[in-house]
């Protein structure tokens, strides 16, 4: 004799359960109530339809009607949990890619760097975008540069950034540089650079560069270095002073993402710039 039952304790959850042949009555504890059979166990209650063509007990099931929404929900969530991983695995994919690239080619102290006739400073807002506080990365990027000046380390200089009306990075990085002690004269601006891949092309297509230094944060280095190997560019990094704090966590994040963002440029969107 079997059974295929359903628990309406729990409108939003179907539970499906089938007695074996040899299960007798009285081990349900059944007890007739009209044309139904009711078994009550741990607060939970079963309903089993009679069957009418003979003395047996039929297979019914009584569906709970939010059964499909249900199943839904959990195809929903297991899509969602797979999207996840895999987003999650072709991240830290593309960061150890360009991280493992990079190394042994990114210097901490101006002394180890070996000298270049040029350097790249890369732009970046003086102030924060999220609080419009003083940015450190900013900060830290003018005293990496006029370090790597004082120590003779590169002749001239290219500061590639953003700039649009009433907003320009490479102008106000001159103007710190200069009160640094760095001569105007041996500046040069990009005013193209608001994304790394166009400050790397640019210098590479308009300053016809073949080797540098690019002066930026670590991980930011890393990932420009990647970007120069793909053009035919030699590069090598002077990490400037980096910063870990809730002020700077969503830059980190975003750096994260950032290194997905170039795979699909070097790969898809932006093939012709790149010697592959």
């Amino acid at each position: 004799m079997q059974f295929v039952c359903f628990s309406h304790t729990n409108k939003n959850f179907a539970k499906l359960i089938i007695f074996p042949e040899n299960i007798t009555e009285n081990t349900l504890l059944i007890s007739y109530r009209q044309k139904h059979i009711s078994y009550k166990q741990a607060n939970i209650s079963y309903i089993v339809r009679k069957s009418i063509s003979d003395s047996r007990f039929d297979m019914v099931i009584f569906a709970s009607k939010n059964k499909e929404k249900l199943l839904m929900k959990r195809k929903v969530l297991l899509i969602s949990i797979g999207l996840t991983l895999f987003v999650i695995v072709l991240v830290g994919i593309c960061n150890i890619v360009v991280n493992s690239n990079a190394c042994g080619r990114t210097f901490d102290n101006a002394d180890d760097i070996p000298p270049q006739n040029t350097a790249l400073l890369l732009g970046t807002n003086p102030v924060s975008r999220y609080d419009h506080s003083p940015n450190f990365f900013y900060k830290a990027r003018i005293e990496a540069t006029a370090s790597l000046y004082r120590k003779g380390k590169f002749k001239r200089l290219i500061i590639s950034g953003d700039k649009h009306q009433g907003y320009d990075e490479p102008a106000a990085m001159t103007n710190d540089l200069v009160k640094l002690g760095i001569p105007k004269e041996v500046i040069a601006t990009d005013g193209s650079g608001h994304r790394t891949l166009l400050s790397m092309k640019n210098i590479q297509q308009d300053f016809d560069i073949d080797s540098v230094i690019i002066i930026s944060q670590k991980w930011h280095n890393e990932r420009s270095i990647y970007l120069a190997d793909k053009m035919g560019m030699y590069a090598i990094g002077y990490n400037a002073k980096d910063a870990r704090n809730t002020r700077t966590f969503l830059t980190h994040i975003r750096e994260k993402l950032a290194r997905v963002k170039i795979f699909i440029d070097i790969y898809i969107t932006n093939r012709k710039d790149f010697n592959l």
